[in-house]
């Protein structure tokens, strides 16, 4: 497995198309995509050319809700109301940021970002539909490059319980299989794997943003040649990677 980070020519600006943004950097960077690759894209880039970029002081309207959670959480009132809006579900927080659920994901602040979204006072919101977005483009890319097995994961970073530091997570997936379920099947001295799954998606991510970096590399894409997963054609289902609310061992202590 080969792991590339790819620098844009420019930084990417609103409306710009993204298959051909990808088509550009693949040129700039002079590489020729092969069969069995998964192409890594940072969601606030995919969100940017999908003009998910907002104008913070182009909130008029603020709940009663979001003041009151700007308040106990030490937070511009305006921003919490995006939250709102973006978030399916307010866990908790601590001051300066919200804990939320989005799309069966627990994510600071719904998804939202002021890194990388351009001038002060912008914020980039996450794409509409991550896996709609990944499967759009896997099909472009498989017809204009002649390639049968290839992948896209939009990712983006968070941060995990009591560890310090954000790692990467698959919000969007297209061209292969996101779990690998072990059940069943024996470790090396013959025991039965009763509960193991593997997140595929989600380990090709974090590896990703290894190399991706987080703030001015100008690298929101890494392609990972040679990728060990199981390619398909099929959509992935948006909840093929989601663990059942009753059965999450997080989810039920945070519900405690």
């Amino acid at each position: 497995m080969k792991v590339t980070a790819l620098k844009t020519s420019h930084i990417i600006m609103k409306n710009e198309n993204l298959f051909n943004v990808i088509c550009e950097t693949l040129d700039y960077n002079k590489i020729d995509l092969m069969e069995r690759s998964v192409l890594v894209i940072a969601e606030t880039l995919v969100g940017t050319t999908e003009n998910r970029i907002i104008e913070i002081k182009s909130v008029k309207n603020v709940s009663e809700r979001a003041k009151e959670l700007a308040l106990e959480y030490l937070m511009d009132a305006k921003f919490v109301q995006l939250v709102l809006e973006e978030a399916d579900e307010i866990v908790g927080g601590i001051p300066g940021m919200l804990f939320t659920e989005k799309n069966g994901i627990l994510i600071a602040n719904g998804g939202i970002d002021q890194s990388n979204s351009g001038i002060e006072g912008n914020i980039s919101l996450w794409p509409r539909d991550p896996f709609g977005s990944a499967r759009d483009l896997v099909q472009k890319i498989k017809q204009k490059f002649g390639i049968t097995d290839f992948g896209i994961i939009i990712s983006d970073s968070r941060v995990q319980p009591i560890r310090k530091g954000v790692v990467g997570v698959a919000i969007g997936v297209d061209g292969f299989y996101p779990i690998d379920d072990c059940r069943g099947k024996t470790d090396l001295f013959g025991h039965e794997m009763k509960w193991t799954t593997r997140a595929l998606a989600d380990q090709l991510a974090d590896t990703a943003h290894v190399v991706m970096g987080e703030c001015d590399e100008q690298t929101p894409f890494v392609l990972i040649d040679n990728c060990p997963v199981e390619f398909t054609n099929e959509p992935i289902a948006h909840d093929s990677m989601l663990m059942p609310k009753s059965e999450d061992l997080f989810y039920r202590i945070l519900k405690w």
